[in-house]
């Protein structure tokens, strides 16, 4: 097989996992993390907020519970995330 600019090595394959882990690491790329943390939160909570619209109809139905991470407002913690929780940066 030919050698083509498409080619990785692997020191091209650090450098590449190096730039994303300052990117990540930057303000620009932890507002970017919050932003979608976030988003994913208010996406799940309607999902959740839909649930609930949907078995209050039925009148056998007395309550529904959120339970998990939808029962309460987000907060910031260290993610699992490699890159965050090396760092020890709260998302």
């Amino acid at each position: 097989m030919a050698d083509s600019e498409h080619d990785w090595d692997d020191s091209d394959l650090e450098a590449w996992l190096r730039r994303e882990e300052e990117r990540e690491l930057s303000s620009a790329g932890i507002g970017e993390q919050n932003r979608h943390l976030l988003r994913r939160y208010r996406e799940f909570r309607r999902a959740a907020d839909s649930v609930v619209e949907a078995w209050q109809s039925h009148p056998e139905v007395v309550a529904v519970a959120l339970i998990g991470s939808l029962a309460a407002a987000p907060y910031k913690e260290v993610r699992r995330s490699t890159t965050y929780r090396r760092a020890r940066i709260a998302l």
